[in-house]
């Protein structure tokens, strides 16, 4: 029989020698300018990578579906607290309808612009089926305001504050129906948000400010609501927004 020691002229080859000593996680060493993988380290011990290979997979998807089960229950408790404000949002509507059709008629006058207007135009409030959408109609402006669109858990980032899971109320001039016809019943939600006038933020913790948007306040883009009046805070800011402007001639043509 054929001896292995030095004396019987069979010279054992040095980095075998060495990888049999080292069964370890220096696998990794580094050689040259590259790491190799366990799996190109030692190929005698592929046979006994896969349970290990196996742990890891399992350890790490199960730090990921922590997260993400984490950030569903995030987004399922302010969905609900969304919809709770939204409800109240729409109860206010027929209300607030009224509201401008008792001003409007204590102030007009026979055979007024006002009156002609009051004939021809509509001041109501619509609520879908669903109770995702909500129009109010008031004279030649009309407001819409919506859930639909929180799909999926998404987080409202503030500068100097960590992002924060949130349900999410928006606001549109015009008519949702007719908005959503002419993107298209495939267009992407970011057609519907160029018509936004602002948004309002609902948090899953149902005692935390809720935080309303307005797309063009440069001077305070941004404010916080108390959550007992973050309904009628909201649908009256935003009225009071869009009904107080007003739009201003189309000039298809350069100025000389």
């Amino acid at each position: 029989m054929m001896s292995n020691s030095p004396e019987s002229g069979s010279v054992e080859h040095p980095q075998r020698s060495r990888a049999r000593r080292t069964r370890t996680p220096e696998l990794n060493a580094q050689v040259g300018p590259f790491v190799l993988p366990p799996l190109l380290a030692l190929p005698e011990q592929v046979s006994a990578l896969p349970d290990e290979a196996t742990h890891s997979i399992t350890k790490r998807v199960g730090r990921v579906a922590a997260q993400m089960v984490q950030q569903l229950n995030q987004h399922t408790g302010a969905l609900a607290n969304t919809q709770t404000v939204f409800n109240q949002m729409l109860d206010m509507l027929p209300e607030v309808s009224q509201a401008f059709e008792d001003a409007f008629t204590a102030r007009q006058k026979p055979s007024s612009e006002l009156a002609r207007r009051l004939a021809h135009s509509r001041i109501a409030a619509q609520i879908d089926p669903d109770r995702s959408v909500g129009l109010m109609h008031v004279l030649w402006q009309t407001l819409s305001f919506t859930t639909r669109g929180n799909t999926k858990p998404l987080a409202l980032a503030l500068p100097g504050q960590s992002p924060r899971f949130c349900g999410r109320i928006i606001a549109l001039h015009g008519d949702f129906f007719e908005l959503s016809s002419r993107c298209g019943e495939t267009a992407d939600f970011a057609c519907l948000l160029e018509h936004e006038i602002a948004s309002l933020y609902v948090p899953e913790d149902p005692m935390e400010p809720f935080v309303m948007t307005m797309r063009h306040a440069t001077d305070v883009p941004s404010v916080k609501l108390y959550p007992a009046d973050a309904a009628r805070q909201f649908l009256m800011r935003t009225i009071e927004m869009v009904c107080c402007g007003g739009f201003l001639h189309e000039q298809p043509f350069k100025s000389l």
